[in-house]
This record gives structure tokens, sequence and C-alpha cells, in this order.
């Protein structure tokens, strides 16, 4: 049987900053990892009885750095999460375990 699994994480991409080596100016949009705002954070998995349960120390306002590229056809990179979009922002929908590290706590008002 297979585990239902709850473990998407909703971010809003940082915009990637350009790089200048010499006269070449290069984005660094082709990076794997991205950082990323986490907007809304699902509850995690668990067993069908309820008896475990897989959570993650994510909260929203958290800067996150998350692989955000996987191979695709040719060797190329593609973005690994799906986009949400709604009247001004775009979204991105990624599976928690792509969280690679958490790089800034949300800001205490």
């Amino acid at each position: 049987m297979v585990k239902p699994r709850n473990t998407l994480v909703l971010v809003k991409l940082v915009p990637q900053a350009t790089r200048v080596v010499g006269s070449i100016v290069q984005t660094t949009t082709h990076d794997e990892f991205a950082e990323a705002d986490v907007i809304a954070v699902g509850p995690g998995s668990g067993e069908v009885a309820g008896s475990h349960s897989e959570t993650f120390d994510l909260k929203p306002g958290q800067r996150v750095l998350l692989l955000a590229k996987q191979p695709g056809p040719g060797g190329t990179l593609k973005l690994a999460g799906i986009p949400v979009a709604d009247a001004t922002n775009t979204f991105h929908l990624f599976e928690q375990a792509r969280i690679v590290a958490i790089v800034s706590e949300p800001a205490v008002n």
C-alpha cells in the first residue's frame, strides 16, 4: 500500500543575481540550487494508521536553499517545482525533501 504524502512547500523563488567575469555577464539561472522564501508548508505525511508522522521544521517567512532544478532531456536542467500563479505573483510547489538548508529565520515583529 502506498503511503499518502503531503510534504509540499509553497515558495517564491528569489531572483537570481548576475555574475560579471571580465566582460562576460553570466546569469546564475543555470545553477541547480536556488534561494526561496517559504510561503506555506504542508503538514507532513503519516502512516495510514496515524502511528508515524513525518514533519519538517519549515515555517512561512523562512528563506531556504533548495535543489530547484533536475536533469532534463539532453542534459539540460529544468525547474523541478510546479508553478502556481495568482494575479501578481508566481509561486512554486516543491517536495520538502528538496530543501537543502534554512538560510534565515523569519523576522520577528
